[in-house]
């Protein structure tokens, strides 16, 4: 949840700088991004291997990029018109359509 956070405050979505002042507004793009924010994750978890590791001195390892990063990378570099975006989101509906979610409260 924290770097979900993170990503629409400043690291990557840029929320902070937007300066709404109205509630409906404000829930409103809160809903798309973080719908946006979930596709990225999505679409990383598919290209994981693709990120590049660093190594520190101390022989230690960890991703170069953060899976929501790769994520937006690859959704800006492949969904350029607005049609391959709702073809893309079909897709996206169409894999999850009949699975059941067990969310704990």
């Amino acid at each position: 949840m924290e770097q979900c956070f993170k990503a629409l405050q400043s690291n990557g979505f840029n929320l902070e700088a937007m300066n709404l002042k109205q509630s409906a507004k404000i829930k409103l793009l809160l809903a798309v991004v973080v719908f946006a924010y979930v596709l990225s994750i999505m679409e990383s978890e598919k290209h994981k291997r693709q990120i590049a590791l660093k190594r520190y001195i101390d022989q230690s390892t960890a991703p170069a990029q953060s899976l929501f990063k790769k994520g937006l990378d690859v959704l800006n570099s492949t969904l350029i018109w607005f049609e391959q975006f709702l073809t893309y989101l079909r897709a996206v509906f169409d894999s999850v359509s009949g699975r059941r979610f067990n969310f704990v409260q």
